[in-house]
């Protein structure tokens, strides 16, 4: 479905409006991506059948003790795609884009 000219305005709007609301908080929006990073690992490992609980996938990424019983290949995994998250949230949409 091709997205129509008025949805493709309404989206430039949100995005300005956006950018002037985020003036001043990026401290708050670092720790608010941080967060989400644990959850999106969960979430997206999920997907592709892992075991891991968010609780034990939050361990892994702040690097405390988790169970023996924890595959090795899935915390490896778990710690690779935070890093791509990481990674993709310090480089601006132009940046990855080119």
């Amino acid at each position: 479905m091709a997205t129509s000219k008025l949805i493709k305005d309404r989206i430039r709007t949100l995005k300005r409006e956006y950018d002037h609301l985020r003036i001043g908080k990026e401290a708050l929006l670092k720790i608010i991506d941080e967060a989400e990073i644990a959850e999106s690992v969960y979430n997206s490992n999920a997907i592709e059948n892992s075991t891991l609980t968010l609780p034990e996938t939050e361990k892994i990424l702040l690097e405390m003790e988790v169970s023996h019983n924890i595959s090795l290949r899935e915390v490896f995994e778990a710690k690779n795609l935070a890093r791509v998250i990481e990674y993709f949230n310090s480089k601006s949409q132009e940046e990855l884009t080119q």
